[in-house]
């Protein structure tokens, strides 16, 4: 599932290749993706220049209009989920086509586009916690959030109404960073740990947003995406040496595919 990097790796593909065009067709051959009945969503958009595209964690949305009533596209990618900018995309669930024979193809795998208004984004906006790169992230927030907690730590990592935009892919890496064992309980978590994850956190996402993150490119013209691929230290590496003195496992904690490295991330009894 794409997370908070590759969301807004999303953002600045479509800044450069949706934004000031305008909305002149719509295609749905998965309908059940959208909120609306396909003929709905063509008529509310269709015309609509795409004025700005916001992110908050794992969702994106298109503002369709300058106005406060400009409808807005909604995107929450799933599993397996990705955007794709080509001229043609028969597997997409979606495709919305702007002008300039330019056309945006989302892959939502279990996800949703949908049609919104103001209100019902800030309704959807306002159940997710503090962006991790943002001023409001600050020393503390984890450990106020859940010290004494049993959670595994990575679940908490991955927890969207506290810190919104972490997924299993950073959570690993985030856990590595911090030298922390992802099943380890909250609750044993001692200060410097919890000053760990205050470091790692916004290290391990800024370096990876400014990368890329690790999808895969959405045009031949991409030049922004995949590049933290290459620095995963432990996600994806299981039998490799990680980016210190160990090699990687793969276990599942926390419901999710997990990569650690045994002798850097000690687990606690």
């Amino acid at each position: 599932m794409p997370e908070m990097p590759e969301m807004e790796t999303y953002r600045q593909n479509l800044i450069r290749w949706a934004q000031g065009r305008t909305v002149t067709g719509l295609d749905a051959p998965r309908p059940k993706r959208l909120n609306q009945p396909v003929e709905v969503v063509r008529e509310a958009i269709i015309g609509c220049p795409v004025s700005r595209i916001d992110r908050r964690g794992k969702s994106l949305a298109l503002v369709l209009g300058p106005e406060a009533s400009a409808p807005i596209l909604y995107i929450h990618l799933m599993l397996g989920g990705r955007i794709r900018f080509a001229s043609d995309d028969k597997e997409a669930a979606v495709s919305c086509y702007l002008s300039g024979e330019h056309a945006v193809h989302f892959h939502v795998g279990l996800g949703r586009v949908d049609l919104l208004n103001q209100a019902g984004l800030a309704e959807r906006w306002a159940k997710l916690g503090v962006e991790p790169l943002s001023p409001a992230f600050k020393p503390g927030l984890m450990r106020r959030a859940f010290h004494g907690r049993g959670r595994p730590i990575k679940a908490c990592l991955m927890d969207q109404e506290v810190v919104c935009g972490i997924g299993n892919v950073y959570s690993d890496e985030i856990l590595y960073r911090a030298q922390l064992y992802p099943g380890t309980p909250a609750r044993l978590l001692q200060d410097r740990d919890w000053d760990a994850l205050d470091q790692a956190i916004p290290e391990v996402l800024s370096e990876a947003a400014a990368l890329g993150g690790v999808g895969d490119p959405t045009d031949p013209d991409d030049r922004l995406t995949g590049g933290f691929r290459q620095h995963l230290q432990v996600h994806y590496r299981q039998g490799d040496p990680c980016g210190m003195i160990g090699t990687v496992v793969k276990e599942e904690i926390a419901g999710r595919t997990t990569y650690w490295c045994p002798a850097v991330q000690n687990p606690r009894a």
